[in-house]
């Protein structure tokens, strides 16, 4: 692996270099490529853009706690310089999945889904560009340094220990500060603007309001089709809407995603925390895991019954996963069954419907 450039000196500081030349190269991922944004920002600590090494370091131990650490300061940076207060931890980790060049081009960030709309595409491009420049002014000092080095010298497999612990906390310190200077700063320049405009046009008359026009009627969802850009959870929630030919409140979006983590958690084991994870990585990589491809198959299986209502989808949902997974447990129970004849019909099982009181049956193949 070739050699990273060292941080700056104070002997580099006496023999007046340039400054800024040094502070605006990043040596990582630029941010408009085809890069996930979590990738683009470990690219700037690490400087490299070696693609199987940033994908290697996000995988490991300490990897996963910075990324997870640094999309929570990613939202609290968010929420404090006053975007949509709605924002969750789940919007954050879609963000961080999401192409670089989706901040440049406005169709590869989307128009639907929980995240588009908590968080327009502005104020999406703003937030992106705070935290990977935080982290490029960060990665000139120490703050920045040690966990870039932590990430190209330690092993993939090493645990986080307290030295790792105590490299991301300095670098939280640094970047969450930094990001709330730059939006802030954003936000302080946008009104300054809008009051010179304002002082302006006092010498003249103010402009007749536009005429009002009848707003459009809510346009249903187009006919539903695999988002490759999006993740496992925000593809689901778009199938489900396209369903239902119409778009889904927050109160049913919450319904939902709490029965997708459900169902989900009867074929992976884990907690909350990995189940989420698979629920926000890209759709294109979720399928190819055992797992997401269930509660995909459970999904589909259950639009196809129609409900009055998303509550009793979301419950569909459950159901066909505990199902799934009853015939699953039942046929590796059979595989192990000493003794047991060949071609031999297998006993019957039941699983009971947590929460249901009553007996779910495996449903028998369509013909």
């Amino acid at each position: 692996m070739a050699q990273q450039p060292s941080p700056p000196t104070p002997l580099l500081a006496a023999l007046h270099l340039n400054a800024a030349m040094l502070i605006g190269a990043h040596y990582g991922v630029n941010s408009d490529a085809s890069t996930p944004i979590a990738l683009v920002a470990l690219s700037r600590l690490a400087r490299t853009k070696d693609a199987p090494t940033l994908e290697r370091m996000a995988a490991s131990p300490f990897g996963i706690a910075l990324l997870t650490t640094l999309r929570s300061l990613t939202l609290r940076a968010a929420l404090a310089a006053g975007f949509d207060q709605g924002l969750s931890d789940a919007n954050i980790a879609t963000l961080f999945n999401l192409p670089g060049s989706s901040t440049k081009y406005q169709s590869q960030y989307g128009d639907f889904g929980s995240l588009q709309s908590r968080m327009p595409w502005p104020q999406y491009k703003r937030l992106v560009s705070a935290l990977l420049e935080a982290l490029t002014t960060a990665r000139q000092g120490q703050a920045g340094y040690v966990p870039g080095q932590l990430m190209l010298t330690t092993s993939p497999t090493a645990p986080l220990d307290a030295a790792g612990q105590a490299a991301i906390a300095a670098l939280v310190a640094s970047v969450e500060q930094s990001m709330l200077t730059h939006l802030r700063s954003g936000d302080a320049g946008g009104a300054s603007s809008s009051s010179s405009s304002s002082s302006s046009r006092r010498t003249t008359s103010p402009p007749l309001p536009p005429p009002q026009l009848p707003s459009p009627p809510p346009q249903a969802p187009a006919a539903f089709a695999i988002d490759p850009a999006q993740s496992l959870a925000t593809n689901l929630t778009r199938l489900v809407a396209s369903r239902a030919r119409r778009q889904l409140n927050a109160p049913e979006v919450a319904t939902l995603a709490a029965a997708l983590d459900d169902g989900l958690s009867v074929f992976q084991a884990g907690d909350a925390a990995a189940r989420q994870q698979l629920l926000a990585t890209n759709v294109l990589v979720a399928l190819t895991n055992q797992s997401g491809a269930w509660l995909w198959a459970a999904t589909v299986e259950a639009v196809e019954h129609p409900t009055s209502s998303i509550a009793l989808l979301a419950a569909a949902v459950i159901d066909f996963c505990s199902n799934t997974a009853a015939m699953l447990f039942a046929d590796a129970a059979a595989d192990f069954t000493t003794g047991a004849v060949v071609g031999a019909a297998k006993p019957a099982f039941k699983v009971r419907c947590a929460d249901r009181g009553r007996q779910c049956l495996p449903r028998a193949p369509r013909p």
